[in-house]
Order: C-alpha cells, then structure tokens, then sequence
C-alpha cells in the first residue's frame, strides 16, 4: 500500500522549554521517515529555540527551520502550506508530544472513511507536581471547564465532529476553502473547520489517538490566556463572512453578563436580586458537584477547595474577554 508524503507544521517562538519533547516525538513517529519532511517555523525566537533546532536540523534532514517573520500562527501555518511538499499537511503545536503512531493512525482512518481531515484528542496534563498547576490540567480537559469540546473531553469511537488535535489535512483542502484567516492571532483553527464543515469537508476525531498538551501552569498565565482567548472568540466576528464559533464558546459570555446585568438591575427591584442569587447558587453547586467528582478521581479532597477556584476563574476570564471584545468591536470600528 502507498503512503502519502507528510509534511508537518510546528510553529513556534521562544519554545525552549517544549521544543526538544515536540520533536523528538515527532521524530520516533512509527511512519516511514522517508516520507516525512518537519517544517519549525520559528517566530522570531528570542530565546535557545533556534540553537536548539540548529541541532536538530544537524543530526536531521527532514527537519527544516523556516523564519516566520510576521511571528504569528496563521501566518506560520500559511507560509508552511506554501512550502510544504506532501499531500497531507499536519498542524501540530510545540507544547505538545505526540504518540508515536500520531501520523500513521490519522492517514489509516483518513483512508478508511475517507475522511480530508483527520486528528485525535488532546490530555493536558502538567510537568509540575503544583496541586494549582494539575488543577489548571484538569480543568482543560473537563465538561465542566470547557463544555462538549470533544477533542479535549474525549469519545470512545472514531467519529465526524467539529474539530480535531494534531489535525492531518489532504493538501487539496486548503484549495477548497483557501488558507488560514491570518486576521486571527488566535482561534484560527476554529474558524477554519467551521469553513471546512460549511464547505462540506468532514473532521474525523480518533480517540485512540491522545497527545499529551502543556498547558499554562501559573495561576495569572492562566487567567490572563483564558481571557485572551475569551477575547477572541468575538474578534473573528470583524475577520470572517460567517458565524465562527460554536455556541459553548459564547456561554460565558452570556454567564458573565446576567451577573453584570442582574447586578444593576437589583437596584430596581428585589425579584432580580432573587434570581441573581438563585442562578449564583446552581452554579456553585455544579461547580463543586464536578470539583468532587475530581476529588475523588484523583484521591486527593485537596482538590475541593482548588478545583471551584480554577473553574470560575476559567469561566469568568474566558466571558470577560468575550465582553470585552464586543466593546473593542463597537468603539473601533
């Protein structure tokens, strides 16, 4: 049997941290390395990234750095399409690591149910042994945290849904529905397989393959990323034709102002202050509801008092940004 040429799209900046575990799983892929070209496209890095890919590119042909001097992701991505040679284009992330049948799973099932995008789920996890810094893991990959997102939350079956991890792109689809919206700093992927879904383009989701994330341990990282990317689920509004987010990523947006609002409407009457209070108390039930379940997964009742704290801090961040990003639409037009 054939098997396509891939090529593999790491963009990254000051990275020095992540890097190495990147690559090297990228490089102990169980695909042949014939058939395998990494393209780094290195935004600028001010830290070892470069040296250290200097390295690699030694000890390795197949991996190319490629300045990315616009720094950012869509442009990484795009200016990767454009130099990539295989058929099928993987997006990948420098603060992931790959299981080592990644590439060769995702051309099976794309092949197997014909499928122009395939890619798996994501298990964020954390180096730091911080009950703060596993909390903010946990809560990455948690319903409660981050709604039906199925590529975080995980299915039992292989199965079409709206996004993927780590996704492999037949060449052919960027061809279809054009590149990556570089007016997106972030978000650019949720944009791009709603563009694909509205275009008729499937995304295979396959659980059995998990690749490890890193996601931000310090407690204000993640405040401020969870805001960021609340931020921009509404500025993609200003960049793209249609519709380019799912709802969950609106919720707490929509959580955020019935408190804001509720709380200036109790100066008008006791009924709002009412159901304010009610509204405030179902969401700390669930809250540790889940923060219990936890708890006890992880057999640690620490998590009790972390969990609550990490789970409104996501969701409060993340519908504040969101808020925020209807007020610099409005006022910067």
């Amino acid at each position: 049997m054939s098997l396509p040429k891939i090529s593999i799209i790491v963009p990254c900046r000051n990275e020095e941290k992540f890097i190495s575990e990147c690559l090297n799983s990228l490089l102990n892929q169980d695909y042949p390395k014939n058939k395998i070209e990494i393209l780094v496209m290195n935004g600028m890095s001010t830290d070892s990234t470069s040296k250290i890919l200097k390295k690699y590119q030694k000890k390795y042909p197949m991996i190319k750095e490629i300045k990315n001097k616009n720094m950012y992701t869509p442009f990484a991505i795009n200016l990767g399409i454009k130099k990539s040679t295989g058929s099928v284009i993987f997006w990948t992330g420098a603060h992931t690591k790959y299981k080592k049948n990644h590439i060769s799973k995702c051309i099976h099932y794309m092949k197997k149910y014909n499928a122009e995008i395939a890619g798996g789920t994501l298990k964020a996890t954390s180096k730091s042994k911080n009950i703060t810094a596993k909390s903010i893991a946990i809560c990455f990959s948690n319903k409660f945290g981050v709604g039906n997102s199925e590529h975080k939350t995980g299915i039992r079956k292989p199965k079409f849904s709206d996004s993927a991890f780590g996704p492999g792109f037949k060449k052919s689809v960027f061809k279809k529905i054009g590149l990556i919206n570089e007016g997106l700093t972030r978000g650019q992927d949720m944009e791009l397989f709603i563009r694909a879904k509205k275009a008729g383009i499937k995304t295979l989701l396959i659980p059995e393959i998990e690749s490890k994330y890193y996601p931000k341990t310090n407690f204000l990282d993640f405040i401020k990323y969870n805001f960021k990317n609340g931020l921009w689920v509404i500025m993609p509004f200003k960049f793209s034709k249609q519709i380019p987010v799912r709802i969950r990523h609106l919720i707490p947006l929509a959580f955020v102002s019935f408190i804001l609002l509720f709380l200036l409407l109790s100066t008008l009457s006791s009924i709002f202050i009412i159901t304010l209070v009610s509204v405030l108390i179902l969401y700390l039930i669930l809250n540790f509801f889940f923060s219990l379940k936890v708890a006890i997964k992880e057999g640690n009742p620490a998590y009790l008092i972390t969990m609550p704290i990490i789970f409104s801090s996501l969701h409060i961040s993340y519908g504040l940004g969101s808020l925020f990003g209807i007020l610099k639409l409005i006022f910067t037009r």
